[in-house]
């Protein structure tokens, strides 16, 4: 089963005036008060959370419609996250989100190398908001490591180097 996908939430895809990012501007053009920011930040780290929160489900479930709809649940929620401004963490769970999705079911070459370059895309994002973040590189070298495996048209060698090396930092991060 194909994972289907689309940026941001559906609500959002179908209007742009429901989108969090609007609403946000639209809070703020009105003269929101300073609290608002801080429920802005509470929203857009619930919405993180929450993203983590979808991706677990998809890892215990047993059911691979089941894995399909919490990945699907967990990409909006990252989204939405990103459209607050939510920076690597948003990001890393993007990248995994994606990676997991991939894995999930059949797709065309082109749907899955898309997958694949978004999900590198999102953990370079990471790693560059924070570069002290073990976790972004982790889910870059991850990321890399699965493009070389399941995309034929990539040069392996030189992303397993990538992956090697992003992994290495990782675990200096870690071990100090």
């Amino acid at each position: 089963m194909g994972l289907p996908y689309t940026s941001g939430c559906d609500t959002a895809s179908r209007n742009p005036g429901h989108s969090p990012a609007t609403r946000v501007s639209e809070a703020r053009a009105a003269g929101a008060s300073e609290g608002m920011g801080a429920v802005f930040e509470g929203v857009r780290d619930l919405h993180v959370k929450l993203g983590h929160l979808y991706l677990e489900y998809a890892i215990k479930s047993q059911e691979e419609t089941d894995r399909a709809v919490f990945v699907k649940k967990a990409l909006d929620a990252f989204s939405s996250a990103k459209e607050l401004g939510a920076g690597g963490q948003a990001c890393i769970g993007m990248s995994k989100a994606l990676i997991m999705g991939m894995r999930l079911g059949p797709h065309d070459p082109l749907e899955s190398k898309w997958m694949v370059d978004r999900a590198i895309c999102e953990a370079e994002e990471a790693v560059a908001a924070d570069p002290g973040n073990e976790q972004g590189h982790w889910a870059l070298a991850e990321a890399l490591m699965t493009k070389a495996l399941k995309c034929p048209d990539a040069e392996p060698v030189s992303l397993i180097h990538r992956a090697a090396l992003s992994a290495e930092v990782a675990r200096k991060l870690k071990h100090g």
